[in-house]
C-alpha cells in the first residue's frame, strides 16, 4: 500500500512543479535573482509540506484500517452475543411453557395483583416464586402488575411452598395468621 502512495507522489510532485513554472516565468523578468530564489524556495517548501502530507496518508489509511478491523470485531461480537442472548431466551420461553403444562394450567395472559396481610405478632417473610418480601406485624403489601398464571409461594418458617394460579385482572391475598 504503501508503494502504490510512493507511485501517485511522484505524480503528485511533478505536477505541482508544472504548476509553479508558468508563475515563475510570467514574473521572471520583472524579480531580481535574491526574489526569484526566494520564491523558488517557497514552492519547494511548499512541495515538501506535500510530500509530507501524502507520505502520511499511508499511516492514516493504516490507523483506518486497524479501527475498522477492530469495529468489524466488535460487531461481530455483538452479533454472537445477541445470537447467544436469543437461544437462552427461546430456552427459557420452552422451559417456561413446559413448567406451565407440566403443572396442569393452560398458559395465560394479563396481569394481576397478590396482596401480603400480615395479622401476625412477629415480622414475617414470605417467599413468591423464590423473591422474599418481609412484613412487620400488621403491615399488608400489595404486588402490582404480577403476571397472571401459575406462581408459588411460602410462609417461611411457618408453611411449605404452595402452588397457586393467579388470574388476570385478580388479586389473591395471602393472610399470614397465629395458627
Amino acid at each position: 500500500m504503501t508503494r502504490t502512495w510512493r507511485m501517485l507522489g511522484l505524480p503528485a510532485l511533478l505536477a505541482a512543479a508544472v504548476a509553479a513554472a508558468p508563475a515563475v516565468a510570467q514574473d521572471k523578468e520583472k524579480l531580481t535573482d535574491s526574489q526569484k530564489l526566494e520564491e523558488i524556495q517557497k514552492q519547494l517548501a511548499d512541495i515538501q509540506r506535500a510530500l509530507v502530507a501524502l507520505y502520511n496518508v499511508p499511516t492514516k489509511l493504516g490507523d483506518a484500517e486497524t479501527n475498522l478491523a477492530r469495529a468489524q470485531k466488535d460487531i461481530n461480537d455483538l452479533k454472537e452475543q445477541t445470537s447467544r442472548l436469543q437461544r437462552d431466551l427461546e430456552e427459557l420461553r420452552r422451559q417456561v411453557g413446559a413448567t406451565t403444562r407440566i403443572a396442569g394450567f393452560p398458559p395465560t395472559g394479563g396481569t394481576g395483583r397478590i396482596r401480603l396481610m400480615n395479622t401476625y405478632t412477629t415480622p414475617m417473610s414470605i417467599r413468591i416464586n423464590d423473591r422474599v418480601y418481609r412484613l412487620e406485624p400488621g403491615q399488608t403489601q400489595v404486588l402490582e402488575a404480577q403476571p397472571a398464571g401459575p406462581f408459588t409461594y411460602e410462609v417461611m418458617g411457618v408453611q411449605p411452598p404452595v402452588s397457586r394460579v393467579l388470574g388476570a385482572n385478580e388479586t389473591y391475598t395471602i393472610y399470614v395468621y397465629p395458627r
